[in-house]
């Protein structure tokens, strides 16, 4: 998951500039950077990355890589948001920089700044036909966080409509509902919970997502427990 957000990125910098305008020296320290990331050695590839942005200070697609690098590899959340800061300062009309700052600004608890970039990832990717699910994903996920499921399902399942089987977002669903439904002492939407939660379970299975299933499986078992309680009248 990492690696396929960073390379992303990275093929979207090297179609977005003409490389004959770059000196050799960029071109090396850009096949340098890449091979260090490939290889794992992701200290050496932040080095090179940094070298290229102080070197060509306006390139969106480095500064965006390297907030990614900041963002999944070493969870340096205010770095991440500095380097996806300067690539939408030189190109605002990239939805992904607005996302990822969202997921970082998420990370620090800034949620109402984290549904802003994600709004405005959303909106970039409408206008321009593209629609993606992460940022309908992630902002639900904010939206639980501040206790808006009603909307929070109504990001998921719109995400789930351009990804029809994303464990997250059937997972992320479910813990709305069941919040919605704990709330109304309601049996049958709790059910409704479970069964997003059960299908998020079979979609992290034939993924191999064994990460996401575990998540899943402490959402699940918080479930069948609530049901339980319900089902007893020991929710008052």
């Amino acid at each position: 998951m990492k690696k396929s957000i960073l390379f992303t990125i990275i093929i979207y910098f090297l179609f977005q500039f003409n490389t004959l305008v770059f000196a050799d020296d960029f071109m090396e320290l850009l096949s340098k950077a890449t091979n260090a990331y490939k290889s794992g050695n992701y200290a050496t590839a932040l080095l090179y990355y940094d070298k290229v942005v102080k070197q060509y200070p306006d390139n969106t697609g480095a500064h965006a890589i390297l907030g990614t690098l900041y963002l999944e590899q070493y969870e340096d959340y205010p770095k991440a948001i500095e380097s996806f800061s300067n690539a939408i300062k030189y190109n605002p009309k990239e939805a992904s920089n607005y996302t990822y700052r969202g997921i970082a600004r998420m990370k620090l608890g800034d949620t109402d700044g984290a549904a802003t970039d994600l709004t405005k990832a959303i909106s970039i990717n409408n206008q321009n036909r593209t629609p993606e699910a992460l940022p309908y994903c992630t902002r639900a996920l904010v939206y639980s966080i501040i206790g808006k499921y009603q909307e929070s399902i109504l990001d998921t399942t719109n995400a789930i409509k351009i990804q029809p089987k994303y464990p997250e977002a059937f997972h992320y669903r479910g813990l709305a509902k069941l919040n919605v439904a704990a709330s109304q002492k309601s049996t049958t939407g709790v059910n409704d919970a479970i069964k997003d939660l059960n299908f998020a379970k079979e979609q992290c299975l034939q993924l191999g997502n064994m990460e996401e299933y575990q998540n899943v499986m402490k959402s699940y078992r918080m479930a069948t427990s609530v049901l339980e309680l319900l089902n007893k009248g020991a929710i008052k």
